[in-house]
């Protein structure tokens, strides 16, 4: 434990023994300007410190690629689906790509997280699932069930335009016949 915070130790015992010569050194020598400028870069140092040394013990969180492959009843891959992610612990946290030609998408994920998966393609049902990265585990297949419903028969109707469309050889034929 010493030995990560002993430069955080010499560092505030230089300041405490030569603050007084430091602070009559900025009120007599020094322009307000630069006085100002001497804090600043005093302050970025302390906040740099602290920064570097405030939680020496805490783990970093450990990230791996997480591939999904997606494909459909008859185990064809299912190109372009749309793949989004949801943090379960921040829900503001959304990751969301498009699968390659082959279904498959690769995402950089938290190992420990839990997360929530939708995937969603043209004419299939939606996939909702939820998965805990454990590290054990970095792929994961899911199949598309088609949709269910499908567009039955469609008959067009039309009406006859009010006006029709001559040839202006032929209309000016007929106005000078009619003159």
């Amino acid at each position: 434990m010493t030995g990560h915070f002993l430069p955080v130790y010499i560092l505030v015992f230089l300041i405490f023994t030569e603050f007084h010569s430091i602070i009559h050194f900025m009120k007599t020598a020094l322009n307000p300007f630069i006085r100002k400028l001497f804090f600043l870069f005093f302050l970025i140092i302390v906040v740099s410190f602290s920064n570097l040394y405030a939680q020496p013990g805490l783990p970093k969180k450990q990230e791996i690629n997480i591939t999904f492959k997606v494909v459909n009843q008859k185990r064809e891959p299912l190109s372009f689906a749309t793949i989004t992610i949801i943090n379960r612990k921040d829900s503001l946290q959304i990751i969301k790509q498009s699968a390659d030609s082959n279904g498959i998408a690769i995402f950089t994920l938290i190992k420990g997280g839990q997360y929530s998966i939708n995937i969603s393609s043209v004419n299939y049902q939606a996939i909702d699932k939820g998965i805990n990265i454990s590290g054990n585990q970095t792929i994961f297949g899911f199949t598309a069930e088609p949709l269910s419903k499908t567009l039955g028969e469609v008959t067009v109707t039309s009406k006859k335009p009010l006006m029709r469309q001559e040839d202006v050889a032929a209309a000016t034929r007929r106005l000078l016949e009619g003159a």
